[in-house]
């Protein structure tokens, strides 16, 4: 077995290993703050989230929205993780795995586990200590229910010994490919296979995991309470107790801050509460990126977006300045390619339809319809979704294009626009940060919707299957990255989809909390506690 190969995998161990120093360092610090009059502060934190309730937390079986993300990253580790800080695959660093090999062929992955790392002992019984078959155990379990897409290229397990895993692959994999699959999401958490097998269906409510947080106390539809893990493999939370509160209405949630009974709530993706939430009691707002790109797909294979030219008036027909504005100078950040400009791959380097009435005149005239063209759609009726579009549809009607927006709830939304009904569709979405999940799932012609391997092509496009199909199996990541670029330019000077903004989620905490780490994004669309979250004198 050969150890990794550090010149063509891109993120090496040592990067990983540079990702740990600052996230263990400060394990030292004192549990307990204190006042200078040395009383001690107490170290309970309430949070409060826009939900009526838990769907639990057997991340297997359950999709977890944000509330229960929000607790699972507390709960339950990962082989890697990412820093708490960002989203960013250079940040990635160990954690349930000490250290991993790959094989010369790229087909054989061996991960070695920190020794002595213990489960929750809760509900009365001693789990005991995580071994490798914890891990193999637990990805078969996600293969099974939602992680089948996860963990596609795993082809077997073999258990070399009480702390060490191998894992083989159907075809041979990047580094950066195996770390996606196995950092910290929820389908890659790792869970006690005696406690599933013990507890059944009442694991769900009942979660046993790693992480420096355990289960304390679930009240349905109110609230959840955890403590601390007092064995945690990284030592003992600074925090003693955190309330994860219910609440689904936004004025129950402000005045509980306002009152001190919550100390982060979850806000409104709204520029108007942004800043409005600045003036709440000892408020210091916070946006959570990297956030989702907002884009506007063309239905390629119906009239009236069959003609690229009329796709490209449609998008010079746009100000995105002024769209950006409407929705928020804040909350928005510019975007002008079909990847995330956060992600892995991500390129400037690519078509541009900036707003030009003029342009769009022109391109009316040689398609045939000087005088503009109509054309109808279902639009959600959340704001994220209807207001761009009814913006949108005002900057059309100046240039003669009439869009007519019929308005529908937004289950039947995401209904419907999979059953291909929309000549245009508006759709928001984050991936895990590289190339190829998010243009693989909405550009490469396997993901078209109505076809049997459907995703969210909404465009019916084909035009870019090569380009991905090889970056799928390509193990040198900068020539992966070369293939995704490749890929948006393609999108973009194909006209099928206009990169309309991104926008962020917004919370806001008390001054006075500590998260532990300069918090700048993260995949879990909240402000993520740490180890190191302590309540500071106030």
């Amino acid at each position: 077995m050969q150890k990794k190969d550090n010149r063509q995998q891109g993120i090496t161990r040592r990067d990983f290993i540079k990702g740990t120093t600052a996230a263990t360092v400060a394990l030292g610090i004192p549990f307990i703050t204190r006042h200078a009059d040395a009383r001690p502060i107490k170290q309970e934190l309430v949070i409060a989230w826009d939900a009526s309730g838990t769907a639990g937390w057997d991340f297997h079986k359950v999709t977890q929205k944000t509330q229960e993300r929000g607790a699972s990253c507390t709960c339950y580790n990962s082989l890697i993780e990412f820093d708490r800080r960002k989203v960013d695959l250079n940040l990635l660093m160990p954690a349930l795995a000490s250290d991993w090999d790959i094989s010369e062929d790229g087909l054989e992955w061996t991960f070695k586990l920190l020794e002595g790392v213990r489960w929750h002992d809760n509900y009365g019984v001693e789990w005991g200590e995580l071994t490798a078959e914890d891990i193999e155990y637990s990805i078969k379990r996600s293969l099974s229910f939602g992680g089948k897409q996860q963990f596609s290229s795993v082809k077997d397990f073999k258990i070399l010994d009480k702390y060490t895993l191998k894992m083989m692959m159907q075809t041979p994999q990047s580094q950066i490919d195996v770390m996606a699959m196995v950092a910290k999401t929820p389908q890659c958490f790792i869970a006690s296979k005696k406690a599933i097998e013990k507890l059944g269906d009442d694991f769900n409510l009942k979660p046993v995991g790693t992480g420096f947080f355990k289960l304390d106390k679930y009240v349905p539809n109110t609230y959840s309470e955890w403590i601390p893990h007092e064995r945690h493999w990284r030592g003992r939370p600074m925090l003693d107790r955190v309330r994860h509160m219910y609440m689904k209405d936004l004025s129950s949630r402000e005045m509980a801050f306002q009152k001190g009974e919550a100390h982060m709530i979850q806000g409104l993706v709204s520029q108007r509460w942004y800043e409005s939430a600045s003036k709440l009691k000892d408020a210091d707002p916070v946006l959570v990126g990297p956030g989702s790109i907002m884009v506007l797909h063309f239905n390629t294979s119906r009239e009236p977006f069959k003609d690229k030219r009329l796709r490209e008036a449609v998008m010079h027909a746009i100000d995105r300045e002024t769209l950006e504005k409407f929705i928020g100078k804040n909350i928005t950040r510019r975007q002008i390619s079909p990847l995330h400009r956060d992600y892995m791959g991500y390129t400037e380097d690519v078509k541009r339809y900036d707003y030009n009435p003029d342009k769009v005149k022109e391109l009316l005239e040689k398609a045939g319809s000087p005088k503009g063209f109509e054309v109808e759609m279902k639009i959600s009726e959340i704001d994220d979704y209807l207001t761009p579009m009814q913006v949108v549809q005002g900057m059309l009607k100046k240039v003669g294009i009439t869009l007519k927006l019929n308005v529908v709830t937004h289950s039947a939304y995401h209904k419907l626009i999979r059953q291909d009904v929309n000549p245009l569709v508006i759709y928001g979405c984050d991936r895990f940060p590289t190339g190829q999940q998010l243009l693989e799932q909405f550009y490469h012609s396997k993901s078209i919707v109505g076809t049997p391997k459907a995703v969210t092509n909404f465009s019916h496009y084909n035009g870019i299957d090569k380009e991905l199909d090889t970056a799928d199996t390509e193990v040198d990541v900068n020539k992966k990255i070369q293939l995704w670029q490749e890929a948006q330019k393609k999108i973009m000077e194909d006209a099928v989809a206009y990169p309309m903004y991104i926008y962020q989620r917004c919370w806001v905490k008390k001054k006075w909390v500590d998260l532990g780490y300069h918090f700048e994004s993260n995949l879990e669309y909240s402000p993520l506690l740490s180890e190191k979250t302590r309540i500071l004198a106030h």
